[in-house]
């Protein structure tokens, strides 16, 4: 038994050297080559005597597209920074998906946001064998999160009233896949914070915000509208607004014709926005917010400047305003001050894990007759489907996030030159994540509600997440570049810093 054994780890060893060792590259490339073989075979016979319509279709097309995923998996294993910066890209100029036959598609942003967190977890428990993270307050918050989440799934459909019981088992996929969105909006949070690492990284998602942002907007203001699927929708006017003028503001290696530029694209979305009318707040407002932010970290004067000018601009349509913003009120505000009602009183009969992932609405169809509104408000939707616990570790979360935004902040700002790119990227962040705590107040624009925006809503709730992991992995840059700055004689680290911290 034991000579058995032992000639079977033999032959083992010797497979693992051969292959593993010595033919590494040899037997990558003949496992693809085989793999691709395989699966292109398994697709003919899936695809024989279907028609190319409908889940027949999908279901031949199944072996490619796992297939593609393996090959996007291995690239994603040896560049986890290059493949996040692929999802940025997807989710600006590629808002599709595949088609869950529910209504809604399930987003090749959301399919790779997956795959990148399935490379990172593999990496983490099979290579490196330990589970790690840079150290962050927000950090415990969000894997709390994650875990009311998966707790309220089950607890929800447990304690489920008797009435609503059947839409729970009806309606499994959409809960689910509502329950996967808020999980993946999270661990993108963690991607960020620990896979962007280099300075390179920082300044593509930075320009390439802006400079996709110029192209949406030409055709916005151009066409009347952006066409699919490219994505101008949610808070990218404010997110390319923003890193638009924060450049133009704080960055002083630009030309006053480069500022021009970016001011005309800051000022363009601005108008993009109140050209939607006065009464959409979740338009104008956290754009508005985030402005007032960076002037007054810029200067007090043109702080004070912009609000005479904002007091002056309100007084002369003063009817204008009070006429808008009583419309808003009558059609809009009380019908959702009334939806927020009901939503609450329904989390205050499931007041510890929620009423689970897309739960409350599955009781408003039961409990409510005729038309109702749904709360339209992250804040209310997180209480309502997470608990009292969820809602508690979620706005933790979030104001752990605008902590650690302004602690990097003052460590640029001290540290560093002013003016560097990274006390730019920092000032702008820190409005950023300021805004987003308002815009929650306004809509579901952080964490999609199914039954509203629907799940492909994804594509562009997903961008706060990611301004929230590029703070701390700013936050992380500059602090290590400071401690390496602290041990260097002053007259050799000032003229060559740009270059050495490259």
């Amino acid at each position: 038994m034991l000579a058995t054994l032992f000639g079977r780890a033999v032959i083992i060893g010797k497979l693992r050297y051969y292959f593993l060792e010595r033919h590494y590259s040899l037997t990558v490339r003949a496992g693809l080559i085989s793999l691709c073989l395989l699966m292109t075979v398994l697709s003919a016979v899936l695809f024989k005597d279907t028609q190319l319509i409908g889940t027949d279709f999908i279901l031949g097309l199944m072996p490619t597209l796992v297939m593609a995923g393996l090959t996007a998996a291995i690239i994603a294993y040896g560049s986890m920074e290059k493949g996040l910066l692929a999802i940025v890209i997807v989710s600006t100029v590629l808002s599709e998906g595949l088609n869950t036959g529910t209504g809604t598609k399930v987003t090749f942003t959301f399919i790779l946001l997956y795959l990148m967190l399935g490379v990172w977890l593999f990496r983490m428990l099979v290579v490196e064998r330990r589970l790690t993270a840079l150290p962050a307050p927000a950090n415990k918050f969000g894997l709390a999160f994650i875990i009311v989440v998966i707790i309220s799934f089950f607890w929800s459909g447990l304690f489920v009233d008797q009435r609503v019981s059947y839409l729970f088992q009806d309606k499994l996929l959409p809960r689910l896949m509502t329950g996967l969105v808020m999980i993946i909006s999270v661990s993108t949070y963690f991607l960020f914070a620990n896979q962007m690492r280099s300075l390179g990284a920082m300044r593509f998602f930075v320009w390439w915000f802006i400079g996709v942002g110029a192209v949406l907007l030409v055709l916005r203001l151009g066409t009347g509208g952006v066409p699919t699927p490219l994505n101008a929708r949610g808070q990218f006017p404010t997110w390319a607004g923003a890193l638009a003028l924060g450049q133009a503001l704080f960055n002083p290696g630009l030309r006053w014709w480069h500022r021009g530029v970016l001011l005309a694209i800051f000022l363009g979305w601005f108008y993009v926005v109140l050209g939607l009318g006065l009464s959409w707040l979740s338009g104008w407002l956290p754009l508005l917010v985030v402005t007032l932010i960076l002037l007054l970290l810029r200067s007090q004067r043109l702080f004070v400047a912009l609000m005479i000018v904002v007091a002056l601009a309100g007084a002369s349509k003063l009817d204008e305003l009070q006429e808008a913003f009583a419309l808003e009120s009558n059609v809009s505000g009380s019908t959702r001050a009334e939806a927020w009602a009901n939503t609450l009183d329904v989390a205050n009969q499931h007041f510890l894990f929620g009423t689970g992932p897309a739960g409350y609405y599955f009781y408003f169809s039961t409990y409510l007759t005729g038309f109702f509104q749904l709360s339209h408000n992250n804040y209310i939707d997180i209480i309502a489907q997470t608990g009292i616990i969820g809602f508690a570790v979620f706005v933790a979360f979030w104001l752990a996030i605008i902590a650690i935004s302004w602690r990097t902040y003052l460590e640029a700002r001290k540290r560093l030159f002013k003016g560097d790119f990274r006390y730019t990227l920092a000032i702008t962040l820190l409005a950023a994540n300021c805004s987003t705590l308002l815009t929650m107040m306004l809509g579901d624009w952080v964490t999609p509600f199914p039954y509203t925006q629907t799940l492909s809503g994804l594509d562009y709730t997903i961008w706060s997440w990611m301004l929230a992991g590029l703070t701390v992995a700013l936050h992380y840059k500059i602090k290590s570049e400071s401690e390496y700055l602290s041990h260097q004689p002053i007259e050799r680290s000032l003229p060559g810093v740009e270059g050495l911290l490259e």
